[in-house]
């Protein structure tokens, strides 16, 4: 099965035989099989159209007069005298580009169109499509377009971007820069010829193997065939001159390897040395990080511990104040109560010198009880009314 890039499919509007159709390639084979006059050279005349243009366009069926490219349009004023044929191909798996020709029965110069995802064509690989296009996406209002009406629908879209060539070159290089084609057909004329035999010969259109001359001028060109010797001379030369080149070079080579291991090894350790002043760097700038938050911490405590003792310090001084004026505000009439305290103070001893005196008879004479205290101090006034009664 052939790898990317790979052509997907082909489409013909307005061709003869084909009229409007989609065909779908086997990723396998390559051949066209069917009855004669069915239009198989057709498809491959079509396929040679939109790689190599009109300027060298030859077509594959072997007759006294070949088929002009612009006779593969049908005739038919309803539809207009244009057809279109293009190639999906599948540059990736499901990914798509879009190459085509644009065929005027009236005008002798074919014009290539590419479209692919989005608008631009300056910025290779281009953009690719996600599905291929069939021939509904080339019809509008149930008509087909001239290209130029085309181009401006398509490219007035969300999607696709559309740009052709009349002049192949520009087309070509595209081909190539996307990798579309194996070379650049752009370079020259002999090139493009070339190339086109090839596609001719696929389709039929033959070369003689049995000829050396001929087969040769079908793989290299009538051009080449001279060139060969003088190629191979100078190859041979060259291969001289570069085996002197190696032999004197040799030991230059050994020393430059040497210095080069050597520079390998000094980078490696410089490498590493910048790694390990990296890592110390880091670590330092974290220890430091670390430091700074711990003090920045401590300053907040310190801080809010001044601003709490600052605060206490006022309001104490204010609660000295105040008590210090309440002091002097009051002293005179505490000054007043302690001299009244100090006359109280002698009463109240005086007081408990009598109290001593009652504590100390109720001592001697035994009393106990609060009756007999009473009873005692009844008696004693008895006695003492008794004894002044007698006296008078």
């Amino acid at each position: 099965m052939k790898d990317y890039p790979r052509i997907y499919s082909l489409s013909t509007i307005n061709i003869i035989h084909h009229q409007n159709f989609d065909y779908l390639f086997h990723p396998f084979r390559t051949d066209f099989s069917g009855d004669s006059g069915v239009g198989k050279s057709i498809l491959t005349d079509l396929i040679q159209l939109i790689l190599v243009g009109s300027t060298v366009y030859e077509s594959a069926i072997e007759s006294n007069g070949d088929r002009p490219f612009n006779h593969l349009v049908l005739e038919s004023k309803d539809k207009g005298d244009f057809g279109y044929a293009f190639l999906n191909v599948e540059v990736e798996e499901n990914s798509f580009l879009v190459i085509g020709t644009f065929i005027e029965r009236n005008k002798n110069r074919s014009q290539a169109f590419i479209v692919k995802k989005g608008i631009g064509f300056q910025n290779y690989p281009f953009a690719l499509l996600d599905q291929p296009m069939i021939i509904r996406d080339f019809e509008f209002d149930d008509k087909w377009l001239p290209i130029d009406e085309l181009k401006t629908k398509l490219n007035t879209s969300d999607y696709y971007g559309f740009e052709k060539w009349q002049n192949f070159t520009g087309y070509h290089l595209h081909l190539k820069e996307n990798s579309i084609l194996p070379l650049d057909l752009s370079t020259g004329n002999n090139t493009l010829r070339y190339y086109a035999q090839i596609l001719q010969a696929f389709s039929r259109k033959g070369i003689d193997v049995k000829n050396k001359m001929s087969l040769q001028d079908f793989l290299f060109g009538s051009d080449k065939r001279t060139v060969f010797v003088e190629e191979y001379d100078k190859a041979v030369k060259d291969l001289q001159e570069d085996n002197d080149l190696f032999q004197s070079n040799r030991n230059e080579i050994s020393d430059i390897e040497k210095k080069r291991d050597k520079l390998q090894n000094l980078y490696e350790l410089k490498t590493k040395k910048e790694s390990l002043e990296k890592d110390y760097a880091i670590q330092k700038y974290m220890s430091t990080i670390r430091e700074f938050n711990a003090i920045q911490k401590e300053l907040k405590t310190v801080l809010e511990k001044y601003f709490q003792f600052k605060n206490e310090i006022s309001y104490l001084n204010k609660e000295i104040s105040d008590k210090i004026k309440y002091i002097e505000d009051n002293k005179t009439q505490w000054e007043t109560y302690l001299e009244i305290a100090e006359a109280d103070f002698k009463v109240h001893e005086q007081k408990k010198e009598e109290i001593s005196k009652i504590d100390d008879y109720i001592k001697d004479t035994g009393l106990q009880t609060a009756e007999e205290l009473l009873t005692f101090h009844k008696n004693f006034h008895l006695k003492k009314i008794i004894e002044i009664s007698l006296n008078y």
